[in-house]
């Protein structure tokens, strides 16, 4: 059967670590790190959810706000021209 390998950082190597308890142990170089649990899954708060739903509005409103600033300005730039306001 095909043991999985991983690389170890000691040896620099390949090699199928061998779990020895609550650890594991390169079988080249001696090499060990212990085995802990996975951090717990976070799921996302209500007060995170409405901060980013808050965040994506300002962004909208910032991009409106900016599309709105050039619009006005090609206005104003379009009615000078207009009217040789620039000389």
């Amino acid at each position: 059967m095909n043991e999985a390998v991983a690389f170890c950082p000691q040896c620099k190597n390949d090699v199928a670590f061998v779990t020895v308890g609550n650890s594991r142990k390169c079988p080249a170089c001696g090499f060990q790190f212990k085995l802990t649990d996975p951090p717990p899954i976070s799921t996302p708060s209500a007060g995170s959810e409405m901060m980013s739903v808050f965040r994506v509005l300002l962004m909208v409103l910032l991009i409106m706000a900016g599309m709105a600033a050039v619009g006005v300005g090609v206005l104003f730039a379009g009615c000078a021209l207009l009217t040789g306001g620039f000389h």
